[in-house]
């Protein structure tokens, strides 16, 4: 059994539990299971689900983009203490941990399109990300001729 520990400027908003039968879905819409009420949050922004014995998260094609430990991922495995960015929101992955329920959950309605992150620190992650890619492509260049 796993969970997801939602966070917010070091608050915690809520404990989830992750279930190997079905995904566990992040999104700004009321048909998640992790609802996070942010613009910066896509309707359907990641999920995580179960292949094998791997916990894998899945960015959903969110505006914003889906970190794994302040790493740019579409899809990656997680491992116990993970730390995932979603908008502004930090939810820490923990395995063999029993989930509180998250209460009633409050019903959020749907607020139209995703608003783009413009923060400092979004701006440095993104800055970094296309480093990487740049470097990447230099690489590829390279090897091919």
């Amino acid at each position: 059994m796993a969970k997801l520990v939602l966070t917010f400027d070091e608050h915690v908003l809520g404990e989830y539990p992750v279930d190997a039968e079905s995904d566990t879905t992040i999104g700004r819409l009321p048909d998640n299971t992790v609802v996070i009420d942010n613009p910066a949050v896509s309707g359907h922004h990641a999920r995580i689900f179960v292949d094998g014995a791997d916990y894998i998260l899945e960015d959903l094609r969110s505006k914003n983009g889906t970190y794994i430990n302040e790493k740019h991922v579409v899809r990656g495995a997680l491992r116990d203490g993970d730390m995932l960015l979603v908008g502004k929101h930090r939810l820490v992955f923990e395995v063999m941990a029993v989930a509180e329920p998250a209460g009633n959950a409050r019903r959020v309605p749907t607020l139209g399109k995703t608003a783009y992150l413009n923060t400092k620190r979004h701006r440095e992650l993104l800055a970094k990300l296309r480093g990487e890619r740049r470097t990447q492509a230099q690489a590829a260049q390279s090897s091919k001729r």
